[in-house]
């Protein structure tokens, strides 16, 4: 090598323009910050899932109220609470099924027989009650023996089955009862009808000419013939 030579200095790169410098140092700052927006902003949209919408369903309570009432029963011979009068003595309803109530009115009875399966009862057919005249009263003779008897003093009405019940207890040996006004007898027909008399008035004028009027219930059993 030759002693002589100069040896230049190295060589510096260029020096870019102080504008394109700054332009550049902006452009990198506003690209950071927009990415920090866009990052900012895209974080909720991760972050929190999207609500589902959910149908509601609406339910009805009905409430069920039960109301209790208290049903008072009238007393035997009241009427009851729809204002029907209660039966007067002598015209009691049937209380056994099967019976059927046919006639309930004054009949006035005489020497002659009453037929009392007749609707009204009418005289002159042999059955089923006749009145006879003795000294002193009268007495009442049915068309067979064990048809007929007397109800006890006191006790209410019977119905057609227990009038039944009584004649087969206690009727009298004989066809014929003594009777007064006052009285009630169980009698049956000879269609096996249940009658229940109650006797308002007697009168005693000979065996042939005495009579009584007597109030008349009849029923239609289960027993009675059809023809």
């Amino acid at each position: 090598m030759d002693d002589n030579t100069t040896l230049s200095p190295p060589q510096q790169p260029p020096t870019p323009p102080k504008d394109r410098t700054v332009h550049g140092a902006v452009i990198g700052g506003a690209c950071t910050i927009l990415a920090a927006v866009i990052g900012y902003l895209a974080l909720p949209a991760v972050a929190t899932p999207p609500t589902a919408s959910v149908p509601t369903e609406t339910q009805t309570v009905t409430s069920r109220v039960t109301v209790t009432a208290t049903v008072t029963q009238p007393s035997d011979g009241q009427a009851a609470s729809t204002g029907t009068p209660a039966a007067p003595s002598g015209t009691a309803l049937p209380s056994s099924e099967g019976w059927v109530p046919e006639f309930s009115d004054r009949v006035s009875l005489e020497a002659a027989w009453t037929n009392l399966d007749k609707f009204p009862p009418s005289v002159g057919s042999l059955s089923d009650v006749q009145v006879v005249g003795h000294l002193g009263g009268i007495y009442l003779r049915t068309w067979k023996e064990h048809v007929m008897a007397k109800v006890p003093a006191g006790t209410p009405d019977p119905a057609p089955a227990a009038c039944g019940d009584l004649i087969d207890a206690s009727a009298p040996a004989s066809n014929r009862l003594t009777v007064a006004t006052g009285d009630r007898l169980c009698l049956r027909t000879d269609r096996a009808r249940i009658a229940l008399l109650t006797l308002t008035s007697t009168q005693s004028a000979g065996a042939d000419s005495s009579s009584a009027v007597a109030h008349v219930t009849v029923w239609t059993g289960p027993d009675t013939p059809s023809y």
